[in-house]
């Protein structure tokens, strides 16, 4: 996997994943590690520079709205705070309501938006401590929600009103309470 994640900037982005998603264990890393120098002369020799960028961003929020009732929650006088720190995440939410009847009664406001390569001195997870300045944000402008993504947006924090943090773990409690509750999703 490549990925911006918030692994340092020597790792390139480069992760080794196993079939059920988890970091792959020593044996598979030491075998990836034992053929480098082979994969990148074949590399090197057979692609010359053709590399092929494409955005998944259209594919991304298309599966979205088949998952979740964006129309409702559209409808909801939200203020709301992303903080994107500084990753992938930057413009999809945007992006999401902006489709939806002029992004519904939904006002979002992005910090940390911009491409930085370093990430604004932090590995950019999801954490109080890498979050203060969204804190004093929350707290100053009245904000319904603040979401926070990790470098890769595939984790997620939150904000409650006037800055009280929420890590993933309460946020994915949260999301499951929802779904059993008002969703009647049992996990079946």
């Amino acid at each position: 996997m490549i990925t911006a994640s918030h692994n340092p900037a020597e790792f390139n982005g480069f992760k080794i994943k196993d079939g059920y998603g988890k970091s792959a264990d020593p044996d598979v890393t030491g075998w990836v590690e034992a053929h480098i120098d082979a994969v990148e002369t074949h590399c090197n020799a057979s692609l010359q520079s053709t590399v092929v960028t494409t955005s998944l961003i259209l594919p991304y929020i298309t599966r979205l709205k088949k998952s979740v009732s964006i129309q409702r929650v559209a409808q909801q006088p939200l203020k709301v705070l992303v903080n994107c720190l500084y990753g992938s995440g930057s413009g999809v939410l945007k992006k999401l309501f902006s489709e939806i009847a002029d992004g519904g009664l939904i006002q979002i406001t992005e910090m940390n938006a911009h491409s930085d390569i370093e990430f604004g001195g932090i590995n950019p997870e999801p954490l109080e401590y890498n979050v203060k300045d969204m804190q004093a944000r929350m707290k100053a402008e009245a904000f319904d929600i603040g979401l926070i993504f990790d470098g890769d947006a595939d984790r997620i924090g939150a904000m409650a009103p006037g800055g009280h943090f929420l890590n993933s773990q309460d946020v994915y409690v949260l999301l499951l309470w929802h779904l059993t509750r008002f969703q009647k999703k049992l996990g079946r």
